[in-house]
């Protein structure tokens, strides 16, 4: 009995070991097909670049679009925009024949770390970024524009 029950807990504390492994273990697996994925996108010849520039003087802001006409696909990579605060967040916009098309709002912590899908908009000749209260808006608060780039 003696030994039972030091071994019993023992075997307790392996198994909760083992389940916390074997998430960690799924999370990173995971990460790196999303990873993975965005190396692939990234090489992609047929990929368009387009690099937004701060509109904002002062400011350090700079984002990228890789859109792909044929593959009707768009990814957004944030590479230096300012946190935003609580109760906001970033909206990708398309403007085709100077109209913007809202292409979606973004998770920013993913944002920075690869890049996301993101609506596709056909003809699109440019691409924003505007600061919009959480879960996006219609029409872009110009205001409240932080990067542009055209294609």
């Amino acid at each position: 009995y003696f030994l039972y029950q030091p071994a019993q807990a023992e075997l307790i504390d392996l198994e909760e070991r083992y389940t916390e492994l074997q998430s960690s273990c799924a999370d990173t697996r995971e990460r790196n097909e999303r990873l993975n994925q965005a190396v692939a996108y990234a090489y992609d010849t047929d990929a368009q670049r387009v690099l937004l520039n701060s509109v904002i003087d002062g400011t350090e802001a700079i984002a990228t679009v890789l859109y792909t006409p044929d593959q009707t696909s768009a990814r957004l990579y944030v590479q230096e925009l300012p946190t935003p605060p609580t109760g906001k967040q970033y909206q990708l916009w398309a403007l085709v024949g100077g109209q913007p098309r809202n292409m979606g709002v973004f998770d920013f912590d993913v944002a920075t770390e690869l890049p996301v899908e993101m609506s596709y908009v056909a003809d699109a000749g440019a691409f924003a970024i505007t600061l919009e209260n959480e879960g996006g808006s219609p029409v872009p608060s110009l205001d409240q524009m932080y990067v542009l780039g055209n294609i």
